[in-house]
């Protein structure tokens, strides 16, 4: 069982930050156990626990390096102190990360048509994807009235209610109403659609 001693630690630290390698590596030797420990408290995504011991290490050498036994009651506590805290930092850089995709989108409009386009659970996308657009304004044409198509088309073009309702002089309820009642008719016409 490993057991503390602070006298013994603070000298081996004072020679370590003076440059001595042979203290240097017998505190990180005596200590490595301390930041294989608080290591297997945490989990890095992409990573592993030889990873995670890593940082745990550098942060036992910060610890090495930034000791005051003036200001700390012990090495041990704050190294333990820096290794955790080495570790929490890497895993909060890591949730940073995760957003990276969403902080470097394209928008699709910006790729041009040359990009493949998911239209999700839109029946009106699905089968414009699937016969293509002409095809698609010939059978809407028998269906929907010429307000529908006109909704539609500007609903198409990437339009918002809003934008829709300031061209049309409709609301943007009416807007909602008017695409509702569109996608309402497709679903009554699916026949029409699957030729």
């Amino acid at each position: 069982m490993f057991k503390e001693n602070k006298s013994e630690d603070a000298a081996l630290v004072k020679r370590a930050q003076s440059g001595d390698l042979e203290a240097q590596e017998a505190l990180i030797v005596k200590y490595m156990w301390l930041a294989r420990s608080k290591a297997r408290n945490y989990f890095l995504e992409g990573g592993t626990q030889d990873d995670l011991m890593q940082e745990g290490l550098l942060g036992l050498w910060k610890a090495i390096k930034d000791y005051d036994e003036t200001k700390n009651d012990s090495f041990m506590s704050f190294a333990s102190m820096c290794i955790v805290s080495r570790i929490t930092d890497i895993l909060r850089t890591q949730t940073r990360q995760k957003n990276k995709t969403l902080n470097e989108a394209v928008s699709l409009s910006e790729l041009g048509d040359s990009c493949v386009k998911d239209y999700g659970n839109d029946p009106i996308s699905d089968y414009i994807v699937r016969d293509g657009t002409e095809s698609f304004y010939e059978i809407i044409e028998q269906i929907c009235t010429e307000e529908q198509i006109k909704v539609l088309k500007l609903y198409l073009e990437g339009y918002t209610y809003a934008e829709i309702a300031s061209m049309t002089g409709l609301s943007s309820k009416k807007v909602d109403n008017v695409l509702l009642a569109i996608k309402k008719k497709i679903k009554q016409n699916k026949e029409l659609f699957a030729q």
